[in-house]
């Protein structure tokens, strides 16, 4: 990364595209993952959730977080990084999903054997929403997990601030991402 430069020239159309492209993806990484935490709010290993986001994704905090991650490469202007992050990211989740589901079906049983067989564990799907009249939501929790994905934002000001010392010459270019 700090290596790296896009290809795209810096301020173009298609480089301030994929810089776009990346906060968009940001915005709705933290905007996602709160949504998530009205819902499971801290009861993650404790109850099953079935409305929501969690009656369309088993895994909507991962995907979002996946989504955030891809955004932050997005970021730095390259789509090869961007594309690069979400990729890392989704491996390393697909390994922490397997032992949860496997931990989750021995605590929460026929419950969650039906939830795995009926709503898919990473890509939404629409027709399967339910939601409820109400939940019980733990503002400290909500409140956390934003600002805890507000560090996917981060990756904004660091990706600018090195893409100005690399024009600057300070950050030698050893490759060009497209």
């Amino acid at each position: 990364m700090p290596f790296t430069h896009s290809a795209a020239e810096t301020g173009s159309v298609p480089h301030i595209g994929i810089e776009l492209l990346g906060w968009a993806a940001i915005v709705a990484c933290i905007a996602g993952r709160s949504w998530c935490s009205l819902y499971i709010g801290g009861r993650k290993s404790e109850v099953l959730v079935r409305h929501g986001p969690y009656s369309v994704v088993r895994n909507p905090l991962y995907v979002f977080s996946i989504l955030g991650s891809t955004g932050a490469g997005l970021a730095s202007g390259s789509f090869v990084l961007g594309s690069g992050i979400g990729l890392f990211v989704f491996i390393t989740f697909a390994a922490v999903v397997r032992r949860e589901e496997n931990f989750l079906l021995g605590k929460l049983g026929d419950d969650y054997q039906r939830y795995l067989s009926q709503v898919p564990r990473w890509i939404p799907r629409r027709s399967l929403w339910r939601d409820v009249s109400k939940v019980t939501v733990s503002p400290v929790v909500v409140v956390t997990t934003f600002f805890d994905a507000m560090w996917f934002a981060l990756s904004v000001p660091f990706f600018e601030a090195l893409e100005r010392l690399q024009n600057l010459g300070m950050v030698p270019i050893l490759a060009f991402l497209p």
